[in-house]
C-alpha cells in the first residue's frame, strides 16, 4: 500500500506538468514575423494574396525573427490547373527559378519575382520554413 501511494505521490505531479495543455509546437517555435512594403491586396480561398501586376514585378520580404529560412515549396496555378506542384529550391534550398517565378533568399530577406504575364491567371504560393515552423506567400497575377 505505501508503494502504491509513494508511486502516486511522484506519477501524479508529473502527470499535471506533461497535461499543460500547451501544445510542444507552440512552445518550441515563435511563429516567423515579417516586413514588407505594403502590396495590395486581395482576400480568396481564406487566404491574402498580394496582386502582382501583369507587367510583372518584385516583392520583397524580410523575418525579422528568423535569420536563415530556406524554400519549402512553391505552387503555380494557372486557369485553375496546377503547373507546378511541390516545387522545391536548388540544394542550398536559397533559390528557385522556373519561367512563372522566381523565389531568392538572402540571409533573412526574400524576393519573390514574376515575370511579365501572358494574359493567363496565375495564383502561386510560396512556403518557406525555418525548421518546424512556416511561412505562407500567396500571390496572384492577371
Amino acid at each position: 500500500m505505501r508503494r502504491t501511494i509513494k508511486y502516486l505521490l511522484v506519477m501524479l505531479p508529473l502527470l499535471a506538468m506533461s497535461c499543460s495543455g500547451n501544445n510542444e509546437f507552440d512552445e518550441r517555435w515563435t511563429p516567423m514575423e515579417w516586413q514588407h512594403a505594403e502590396y495590395p491586396t486581395v482576400n480568396k480561398n481564406g487566404h491574402k494574396f498580394i496582386v502582382m501586376p501583369s507587367e510583372g514585378g518584385s516583392c520583397t520580404f524580410r523575418c525579422k525573427n528568423y535569420g536563415r529560412f530556406w524554400i519549402s515549396n512553391v505552387k503555380v496555378t494557372a486557369n485553375g490547373k496546377t503547373v507546378i506542384n511541390n516545387a522545391t529550391a536548388d540544394e542550398s534550398g536559397q533559390t528557385l527559378e522556373s519561367k512563372h517565378i522566381s523565389v531568392r533568399i538572402d540571409g533573412n530577406q526574400m524576393t519573390v519575382t514574376c515575370p511579365q504575364s501572358d494574359g493567363t491567371a496565375r495564383d502561386f504560393a510560396v512556403t518557406v520554413s525555418a525548421g518546424d515552423i512556416f511561412g505562407f506567400f500567396y500571390f496572384e497575377q492577371e
